[in-house]
């Protein structure tokens, strides 16, 4: 496996989200003209998780503060308001879009999360779906480069997100400043005195 195809896979992964979350989204406007209770928005929650196995389960902040998850092995923290969160933020500022995250350590999972969201119209709440340290590890895991390489992510706002030896949320290094000056290419630097 090459560094291209990883880079596929990653974006086909993201890109679906995109999509289910659109479409998500759609959904949960068309139930909230009804009014509908928590209860009811959850229960949209958990037919889309039982209609898309092995997906990552998707949640909603609403303006008033809930926040509404499909799984029971996750507890929202007491005083946990979703409309501080990255997620929430973006997506509620650009209501037409669906947005990506920069990497963050998630309050309630506690994992290393970029999170794939979008305002349901008329913000009257924002629907996400994580996209896990976890699950873009499994995606990279089988690839080497060269005899020692590895595939590293940074985030836009120069982080590390996957890196074999730095913890997620690290700042990246003054070398690696030139990652953001173009879309694509190579650069050398040293290394531990090696190139």
């Amino acid at each position: 496996m090459n560094v291209g195809l990883v880079n596929t896979y990653i974006s086909e992964k993201v890109n679906g989200k995109k999509t289910e979350v659109d479409s998500l989204s759609q959904k949960i406007a068309d139930v909230m003209k009804g009014k509908p209770t928590d209860a009811g928005l959850t229960n949209l929650l958990q037919e889309f998780a039982a209609a898309n196995p092995g997906a990552s389960a998707p949640f909603i902040g609403t303006n008033s503060g809930a926040m509404l998850i499909v799984s029971s092995q996750q507890k929202v923290p007491q005083g946990y308001d979703p409309r501080t969160t990255p997620w929430y933020k973006d997506a509620t500022a650009q209501p037409e879009q669906v947005v990506i995250t920069n990497p963050y350590q998630d309050d309630v999972s506690g994992q290393f999360v970029v999170t794939v969201a979008k305002a349901v119209s008329g913000n009257a709440a924002v629907v996400g779906i994580h996209v896990t340290l976890a699950e873009l590890k499994a995606l990279t895991q089988d690839v080497h480069i060269g005899k020692q390489g590895y595939i590293v992510i940074y985030s836009k706002n120069k982080q590390f997100f996957l890196h074999p030896t730095t913890k997620p949320g690290s700042p990246t290094q003054p070398h690696n400043e030139q990652m953001y000056d173009k879309e694509s290419g190579t650069y050398e630097y040293m290394f531990n005195g090696l190139p």
